[in-house]
């Protein structure tokens, strides 16, 4: 089950020499059976000369894993089903990342 707050590290891309890169999605809907679809959304660094949504901010320390200011990228959101998910965390090309982040999505309005 994946619930809204939880968080998942997800393979994402690979580094110049190809070890696997892995990025913090953020779960906003809750699945319970396997054919249940979910929303993940990334976790992304703020560039400070760059646009960001301002919906969903977070700081150092809301996270452990965020270590400067980032931000929720809506427009990289990704549908899948609870049944996906669980096939790459067993394929070990994602795994859940605590702590959950469901007080702060709630303070933050989602």
């Amino acid at each position: 089950m994946y619930s809204p707050g939880d968080c998942i590290f997800i393979e994402t891309n690979t580094y110049k020499d190809g070890t696997p890169k892995a990025h913090l999605f953020v779960i906003i809907l809750e699945a319970k059976e396997d054919e249940d679809r979910t929303i993940l959304l990334p976790i992304c660094t703020i560039n400070p000369n760059g646009y960001y949504d301002k919906t969903a901010t977070f700081k150092r320390g809301d996270h452990d894993f965020i270590i400067a200011p980032s931000y929720i990228d809506y427009s990289n959101g990704r549908t899948l089903e609870k049944v996906g998910l669980d096939r790459l965390i067993r394929k070990k090309q994602a795994k859940r990342r605590n702590p959950r982040l469901g007080t702060n999505l709630t303070q933050k309005g989602l």
